[in-house]
């Protein structure tokens, strides 16, 4: 919701306060973190990191409490249990209803409400007015909500029987979306694990079992000579497998590097980003098995001819995420140009390695986890360019693989089929959960309009 200019007529007995009319605003302040006497007591303490993710109504206690010796050492404040803890800042907008007496760090506006004033009743009106509460910050570098203005914030303020059936209204509509949406996830995390388990049939079982090729071998090393022949650099033999892999009969047993031309990432000194031009992939962009474009950077002409002379992308390669996130896969489709992050690796196969067959088997349970055991544990994981290249892969006869691709891509089809039929509903419990928040505070959940609340979610149905 949002409300920046003129507000919508209430229902009668309805009235236009602000939150600083209905509730002191109170800040909160962190003790230093460097004093261990201040912290572990039994004072709870939520810092807006607690809020990350939490989807529950009250909340009681944070990740950290602090002493008494650290309550007394800044500005933190006691609030009363029923308060609405509210984020003012990295990011504006998390709610939650303090279910105890609590306090907080000073990315917190919290509402101290009046006497008369229903707690769920405020926090479901918050918890829909993200942005108008966005529009009274200020600040260049980030946003941040001072407590003059989190007392501007306008609410339409019900009669107090109106404003628990009101919240008991929401939590019952919520609650039939919130169902739904579970049952949706679920469907698409099936969906996944029926794929996943093809993926696996096909990479280790028998149902593409063949006569073992003794050319296979020989044939991906001619073809890779004969494409190094074209370049200036000196032929390198190519890396062998490290380790073994649960294969169908007759499939040879390769490395990445043996069924490719090259290995190689994006530019490691990153060009400048700009508002337009090239697009400039990172690990984000892939995803679903698909290579996107949303919410990414552009780079220069210019700096995309000088990043093309170490990785120029051509359709038909396999793109790797190796940094951060590792083993989600795409393939290029044609005429898609982009300039890769160095935290993508490009992976272009010989003619007798498809790359669908290629991507799909990266995406095989076998090679995810031979690629996280070789990226390490650490705080951001990396796949090395030389670890990739002497990843094992089993390799059939090209006959075999467009076999298993015909069916691979016929069950991946009705799978993203499926998964985008349940995106477009999530999209719409999404509108739904908006247009119930924005009804229920023009009158439209109460009591006096129960039949209506149903009406809303027919039609939003």
């Amino acid at each position: 919701m949002s409300l920046n200019g003129a507000r919508p007529e209430l229902p009668g007995g309805w009235t236009w306060k602000t939150m600083g009319e209905i509730a002191t605003v109170v800040g909160g302040s962190t003790p230093k973190s460097k004093e261990p006497k201040y912290w572990g007591g039994d004072i709870p303490w939520l810092a807006v990191s607690d809020l990350t993710g939490f989807s529950e109504q009250y909340i009681s206690r944070g990740a950290r409490s602090i002493t008494e010796a650290g309550f007394d050492s800044c500005a933190v404040r006691m609030l009363p249990k029923n308060s609405i803890v509210f984020s003012s800042r990295a990011p504006i907008g998390y709610v939650a209803i303090a279910a105890n007496p609590l306090c907080t760090s000073q990315g917190f506006k919290s509402f101290v409400l009046d006497d008369g004033v229903e707690p769920e009743y405020v926090y479901w009106y918050l918890k829909g007015a993200k942005r108008t509460a966005e529009s009274f910050a200020s600040g260049t570098t980030f946003k941040e909500l001072s407590g003059k203005r989190a007392a501007q914030i306008p609410i339409p303020v019900a009669p107090p029987a109106e404003q628990r059936a009101i919240a008991r209204r929401i939590k019952e509509l919520m609650g039939s979306l919130s169902s739904g949406e579970d049952s949706s996830v679920k469907a698409m995390h099936l969906s996944r694990l029926f794929f996943q388990a093809l993926t696996d049939g096909i990479t280790e079982g028998h149902r593409f079992d063949c006569v073992p090729s003794a050319v296979l071998a020989e044939r991906l090393r001619e073809e890779r000579e004969a494409a190094h022949r074209t370049r200036a650099k000196r032929y390198k033999e190519p890396a062998l497998p490290v380790g073994s892999l649960v294969r169908p009969s007759g499939w040879e047993l390769c490395s990445i590097d043996q069924v490719c031309d090259f290995v190689t990432d994006g530019d490691h000194n990153p060009p400048k980003r700009q508002a337009s031009g090239i697009p400039h992939l990172t690990a984000k962009h892939v995803h679903n098995d698909r290579l996107h474009t949303d919410e990414c950077t552009f780079i220069s002409a210019a700096d995309y001819d000088r990043v093309n002379r170490r990785c120029e992308p051509k359709a038909g390669d396999v793109v790797l995420t190796c940094v951060g996130t590792i083993g989600r896969v795409a393939t290029v489709p044609p005429d898609f140009i982009f300039s890769p992050d160095r935290n993508l690796a490009v992976l272009r196969p010989l003619p007798s390695m498809r790359p669908r067959f290629l991507m799909f088997s990266l995406m095989s349970s076998q090679l995810q986890r031979f690629m996280a055991s070789a990226s390490g544990s650490t705080a951001q994981p990396h796949l090395y360019l030389e670890d990739l290249r002497a990843l094992p892969i089993a390799v059939p006869p090209v006959k075999v693989q467009d076999a298993a691709l015909r069916f691979l891509e016929h069950w991946r089809t009705w799978a993203g089929e499926g998964e985008s039929r349940l995106r477009v509903g999530e999209n719409r419990v999404k509108s739904l959960r908006e247009a119930i928040l924005w009804g229920a505070f023009l009158g439209q959940l109460g009591d006096q309009s129960h039949d209506r609340a149903s009406a809303v979610m027919k039609k939003g149905l």
